[in-house]
Formats: structure tokens, C-alpha cells, sequence
């Protein structure tokens, strides 16, 4: 009987499956009873103390993505900002999306625990300036044609050509065309080159 019950114990250790890496459970598709084959998925298992952020960036904007690119990174709705690094990037397209997927890792772990599938608000740097102009999106008129902005200038709006740095940002860099002290029309809309303005005393 002994020889009996080791044998069982045996045949038992070949039924019992352990997780290749420590972490936690994530989704479980098993079910008590279940037949299984070698291919069958039984667990997700994730390592939480060092998560991932997972994004897709436009293929026009894709080519610009690097390895070791730095980002901030934080939970939608939420403004404290995490520092992270580029650390993969997809080589293909994808079909579906029209974007690269790009990963994210923290440089220092998150203090508190991020559950899994978290919506994240990502801000890649691409490239730094020691000195910028920039101006917002909505004072530049025909950005896909020959963009320019209006200038307050002396009361009176005058057209300034502008080359600008298309990029998705609220503000786009302007390479050309403003200089300091510029006084920029923010709000264009109705306003047509030699009209009369003047500076909105409330902002």
C-alpha cells in the first residue's frame, strides 16, 4: 500500500502546473474540471511591482519613436505625472490601428499599486529647445496649406507668414515668422487682415 501511495503521488505531480515567474494572477480562463491541452491558457500572471505602459502613436509621428526616449506618464484624470523611458517599439504598422505600439517602463516604481488595463496619459519628448517660440494651435490659420497667424499691429491685424512644426500639441513650435514681442492674435476667428483690434482687458 505504500508503494501504492507513492505511485499516486507521483502520478499526481505530473497534473500539478507551476507558474514560471512570481507575480499575481491577472485573469484566470480555467475551470475546475476543465480538459486542458498543452496550448490551453490556465492563468495570466504579472509582475505589478514593475508594470508596463502600452500605447500607439500615429504612423506619421511613428518614425520619430526611439528606444530610451523619455515620457511622462500618468492615470487619466490624475495630474501627478510619472517619469518613464521608451523601451520598445514596435518595427511594423499595424493594419488595425495605423499606429506603432510603443511600451513604457517607470524610471522608479509607482508608490501605490497600478491595477492592470489603467487608462494613462502619455507625453513623449521627442526633442528639447534651450529657446522656443510657440503659439496655440487655434491662432494658426491654413496649417495644411501656407500657414500663418494675424499680429495685433499698432490696432490693426496684419498677416505674418509662419512655418511651424506640425506636431499633436495644444501649442505648436514656430520656426519662422514671430519674433519676441510679437502681440499675437490667440483668437483669429472672424478676423480678417487691416481689420481694427484691440487687446482684450480680461484675457
Amino acid at each position: 500500500m505504500t508503494a501504492a501511495l507513492d505511485q499516486a503521488r507521483r502520478q499526481l505531480a505530473l497534473y500539478e502546473i507551476t507558474a514560471p515567474i512570481d507575480g499575481t494572477v491577472l485573469t484566470a480562463t480555467a475551470e475546475l474540471g476543465q480538459m486542458v491541452g498543452a496550448s490551453s491558457v490556465l492563468f495570466a500572471v504579472g509582475n505589478l511591482s514593475a508594470p508596463l505602459v502600452e500605447t500607439d502613436v500615429d504612423e506619421v509621428y511613428g518614425a520619430r519613436m526611439t528606444p530610451g526616449l523619455s515620457a511622462r506618464v500618468a492615470p487619466a484624470g490624475s495630474q501627478d505625472a510619472m517619469a518613464a523611458t521608451v523601451t520598445f517599439v514596435s518595427p511594423i504598422v499595424g493594419p488595425d490601428t495605423g499606429g506603432r505600439t510603443l511600451r513604457l517602463g517607470f524610471e522608479t516604481p509607482p508608490e501605490r499599486l497600478l491595477p492592470r488595463g489603467l487608462t494613462m496619459s502619455v507625453n513623449i519628448v521627442v526633442e528639447t529647445f534651450d529657446a522656443a517660440i510657440t503659439a496655440p494651435r487655434a491662432a494658426i490659420l491654413d496649417r495644411d496649406g501656407d500657414p500663418y497667424v494675424l499680429l495685433d499691429t499698432g490696432g490693426v491685424a496684419r498677416k505674418a507668414p509662419v512655418d511651424v512644426r506640425q506636431w499633436p500639441a495644444e501649442r505648436l513650435i514656430v520656426t519662422d515668422g514671430l519674433a519676441p514681442g510679437d502681440r499675437l492674435i490667440t483668437n483669429p476667428r472672424g478676423v480678417t487682415p487691416g481689420a481694427r483690434v484691440r487687446a482684450d482687458p480680461d484675457g
